[in-house]
C-alpha cells in the first residue's frame, strides 16, 4: 500500500481545492487564487467516503496475491461501516448526499438495534435510487481500485452499503478499466456534464489528467460551470498524484490543510 499516500493526499487537495467552487462557474483567476493562495483548506464527503475504505484496508489488508475469502470482505465492512457510522453520528457531514445520508441512518438504526454492522443490508424503502448515481461509489471503490483488487461480486458488495444505482456501480468498472489500461470506453452516458453523475465525473477527471500540463492546469481542467467541482478534482488529483507521485512542491497543499483533516489523514495512513 505504499502508493496509497499519494493516492489519499491527491484526492483531499483536489477535494478541498474544489470544494470553494461546487456548483459555481469559477473565472480562471479565481481557480489560480484558489491554487496559489494560502487559505485554510477543508475536505467534503467525497474524502471522508474514500478514508472510510481505507482505513478498512489498513485493518484488514493483506498481500494481494492471497485469496480474499468471505471473512476478509465481512471484516472489510465491518471497519468501514463503523467509519462511516461514526462520521454520520458525529453531525460533522461535509455536505454529505441524500444517498448517503438515508444510507447510513439505515446503517445507524441497524446498529442502535444491536446487529453486527458486517451484515447490513441497505434497503430500499425510503433510498433515492434514481438520484443516487453520484460520486460517492467512485471515492469508496478507488482505493481498492488502486490495488488491483477485482470488480466482483465482493466488492461490489462492498459498495453497496451506500450505493446501489447501477449506473454508478458500472462506473465503477469503468474506473478500474482505466487504472488497467489507461483508456476509457467511448460511450459513457453524459447528461448535463457538470459531474453530479458518476459516468461525468470520471470522463472529465480523465480527460484533465490527459490534458494537464502540471496537476495545477489538471484542477483548473475540472472546474465546470455550475458542477460538482470538489469530485471532480478529488478524482483527477487522486488519480494524478497516485501516478506520479507527490514531490515537494506540493508541501504547502497539506499545510493548507486545517488542522483537523491533517490529523485525520495521517491517522488513517498510518492506524
Amino acid at each position: 500500500m505504499s502508493l496509497l499516500p499519494d493516492l489519499v493526499y491527491g484526492f483531499a487537495w483536489g477535494d478541498a481545492l474544489g470544494a470553494e467552487f461546487e456548483s459555481k462557474s469559477p473565472s480562471i483567476e479565481q481557480i489560480h487564487e484558489r491554487l496559489d493562495g494560502d487559505s485554510v483548506l477543508s475536505y467534503t464527503d467525497d474524502t471522508k467516503l474514500l478514508l472510510s475504505t481505507v482505513h478498512a484496508l489498513k485493518k484488514h489488508h493483506r498481500s494481494l496475491d492471497q485469496d480474499f475469502d468471505q471473512t476478509f470482505w465481512a471484516g472489510m465492512r465491518a471497519e468501514a461501516n463503523q467509519s462511516l457510522l461514526e462520521w454520520y453520528c458525529s453531525g460533522d457531514l461535509r455536505g454529505m448526499g441524500k444517498a448517503t445520508q438515508v444510507a447510513l441512518r439505515q446503517l445507524k438504526d441497524h446498529a442502535d438495534r444491536g446487529l453486527s454492522l458486517d451484515a447490513f443490508e441497505l434497503q430500499f424503502d425510503d433510498y433515492p435510487y434514481d438520484t443516487s448515481a453520484g460520486n460517492g461509489v467512485l471515492a469508496r471503490a478507488l482505493p481498492l481500485l488502486a490495488l488491483g483488487f477485482e470488480v466482483d461480486a465482493c466488492l461490489i458488495d462492498f459498495l453497496s452499503t451506500t450505493h446501489l444505482h447501477s449506473d454508478g456501480l458500472d462506473t465503477v468498472r469503468d474506473l478500474d478499466t482505466y487504472l488497467r489500461t489507461g483508456e476509457l470506453r467511448k460511450d459513457l452516458p453524459w447528461t448535463t456534464g457538470q459531474g453530479f453523475y458518476a459516468p461525468e465525473t470520471l470522463k472529465i477527471a480523465v480527460d484533465a489528467i490527459k490534458n494537464g500540463k502540471g496537476y495545477q492546469h489538471a484542477f483548473e481542467l475540472t472546474q465546470v460551470s455550475e458542477g460538482s467541482n470538489d469530485s471532480t478534482a478529488a478524482l483527477a488529483l487522486g488519480l494524478w498524484f497516485f501516478k506520479r507521485g507527490r514531490g515537494a512542491t506540493t508541501n504547502a497543499l497539506t499545510q493548507r490543510l486545517q488542522r483537523g483533516d491533517q490529523t485525520e489523514l495521517e491517522t488513517v495512513l498510518n492506524g
